[in-house]
């Protein structure tokens, strides 16, 4: 019994020795790495969760009351194969330490209320779980400030939107307002002449417009709009799309155009104010006055602005018709200023007729565009009939234009003007006269331009230029892309008529149709011929010094090999 009591004890005592001896080994085989330099980082990786990396982190925003939010929202990522997780979290102070769960909000995107007024925090905590489940790290993003408020609009003298800043509801220093953000050193409420601009105690409860301009007049309704022909000096905008109804529209003639004018030494029945219509849409426009001259929305424009306007014409009533000077925005205009602004629906007359403006005098038309087709007898042109000493820039239209002489893409007829960096798709008919972008020139420019739909008439048809009258007449840098031109004398790919003008750097379509043939280029007539894929490729206008970008010094774009250019500011 004794002999064998301490057998099994030697026993025991070997076992716990070869235990313990191998678990030296593991030990030190791990621990060591048997002698590389990773040992004591595999052995971290295995105990220790790695703490992630933000790459992106949210971002501060500010909203009006009721806007819908974007999200806030961040990239994180890891490298020793664990699990991301997300928790955001809301303070009322800025802090970590005042931080409360929002429950529920476990992405990596959170999208923040906006109904109630304040300044809010957020931030959201990244945890990286292992593998294993049983070892974490986490990260606390940055803290970002969201500001819900009500949205103060700075307008400048000529209405145009300077900033917009968010405020929360209650007192706001305007003094120092205008020195934080540069903004008009007077300030006026809407139809006010007192200047508000020093005030330190500005109580704000809802969304708020202020200009640096006195008595500026808002549009809301049909009712204020049609108001703006007893006062035509006035300052207004536009704060809502407006449809005209019975209430405005005389139930035979329609709409009575606001502003006229009868000669040219007396403007007084002109519009001479400012209207930015804001983007806004005023819809449901016609007019049945065929006996009328200066017929539009504005029947004349005198030294006057009219800018992002949109006018819809109401074609189930017969469009706008008038007899002279007849457009979509005005009938007549003359020493002003129309940008970013366009007409759709029908437009008719006798002499005159245009998309935008039936006559431009001494003026500018800019980013505008009209789609309605436009029919007339004598100047038919998609944004203007006549124009002279004026500039029509980065404008366009898609309608398909008619008339008897004179007849024109962009215009029926120009003097002492210039055209550039607009286009024309439409169907263009005519007797004489009859041009993808002008219809009749003189001692005029036009450049960078182009016309992509069919043109037929009788006399002088071109697919840039009807006829050109004189030396006077630079046509330069523009591309015929009409699949066809028929006229029964004069018709070229160009010029219908050139009589002694300077034409240089002209492409047209090689494939164009000219009463039925293909015709060899490289002549001032018909342009030097490309194809439809070179038509449809940047570097082809690159080559005549069109410039491509986002903005009106580089007003071109093109979708390479599938579309011919358009406008940067095109909707």
């Amino acid at each position: 019994m004794q002999t064998s009591q301490i057998n099994k004890t030697k026993y025991s005592v070997f076992k716990f020795f070869s235990w313990f001896i191998s678990l030296f080994i593991i030990f030190t085989l791990i621990g060591c790495g048997g002698g590389s330099s990773g040992g004591e980082n595999a052995h971290n990786a295995t105990l220790n969760a790695q703490i992630p990396t933000i790459a992106i982190q949210p971002i501060n925003a500010a909203y009006a009351v009721g806007e819908q939010a974007n999200a806030l929202s961040v990239t994180a990522e890891v490298a020793d194969g664990g699990m991301l997780s997300y928790q955001w979290y809301k303070s009322s102070v800025g802090t970590v330490e005042d931080g409360i769960e929002i429950s529920g909000e476990t992405s990596n995107a959170y999208t923040p209320s906006t109904s109630v007024s304040g300044t809010f925090f957020y931030y959201v905590v990244v945890t990286n779980t292992q593998v294993n489940g049983n070892k974490t790290a986490s990260i606390i993003s940055n803290i970002v400030k969201v500001d819900v408020g009500y949205v103060i609009h700075f307008y400048d003298n000529d209405l145009n939107l300077n900033q917009s800043i968010v405020v929360s509801l209650g007192n706001v220093d305007l003094l120092q307002l205008i020195a934080d953000y540069g903004l008009p050193t007077s300030l006026f409420e809407t139809n006010s002449s007192t200047d508000i601009s020093s005030y330190t105690d500005y109580n704000i409860t809802s969304d708020i417009n202020l200009y640096a301009t006195k008595n500026v007049q808002e549009i809301r309704n049909e009712v204020e709009l049609n108001n703006v022909r007893n006062n035509l000096s006035g300052k207004y905008i536009l704060l809502s799309d407006i449809t005209l109804t019975n209430t405005t529209l005389d139930e035979t003639e329609g709409w009575l155009p606001t502003g006229d004018y009868y000669d040219d030494d007396d403007f007084s029945y002109t519009f001479t104010g400012i209207l930015n219509g804001n983007n806004h849409t005023i819809s449901g426009l016609w007019i049945d006055r065929p006996l009328t001259s200066y017929i539009g929305l504005f029947g004349a424009i005198y030294n006057a602005q009219v800018k992002n306007l949109e006018v819809e014409i109401n074609n189930s009533n017969g469009g706008v018709r008038g007899y002279n000077f007849v457009g979509g925005i005005a009938g007549g205009v003359l020493g002003s200023n129309i940008s970013n602004s366009y007409s759709t629906g029908d437009i008719g007359g006798d002499s005159g007729i245009g998309g935008i403006a039936g006559y431009i005098g001494g003026s500018n038309v800019s980013n505008s565009y009209s789609t309605g087709n436009i029919s007339g007898n004598y100047g038919v042109g998609g944004i203007a009939g006549y124009i002279s000493e004026s500039d029509i820039a980065s404008s366009y239209s898609k309608g398909d234009i008619n008339g008897d002489d004179y007849v024109g893409g962009i215009a029926g007829g120009i003097d002492y003007s210039n055209v550039s960096n607009s286009y024309s798709t439409g169907y263009i008919s005519g007797n004489s006269g009859v041009g993808g972008i002008v219809g009749y020139i003189s001692e005029s420019n036009v450049s960078n331009s182009y016309s992509a739909g069919n043109i037929s008439g009788n006399y002088s048809i071109g697919g840039i230029v009807g006829v050109a009258m004189n030396d006077g007449v630079v046509v330069q840098n523009n591309a015929a892309i009409n699949p066809l031109i028929d006229g029964a004398s004069d018709a070229n790919r160009i010029f219908g008529y050139n009589y002694s003008s300077t034409a240089s750097n002209n492409f047209a379509l090689e494939t164009m149709l000219v009463n039925g043939n293909t015709v060899s280029g490289g002549d001032n007539l018909n342009g030097e011929g490309k194809s439809e894929a070179d038509l449809k490729t940047k570097s082809t206008y690159e080559s005549l010094g069109w410039s491509f970008g986002d903005n009106n010094a580089n007003p071109w774009k093109i979708d390479e090999n599938s579309s011919y250019p358009y406008l940067y500011w095109q909707r």
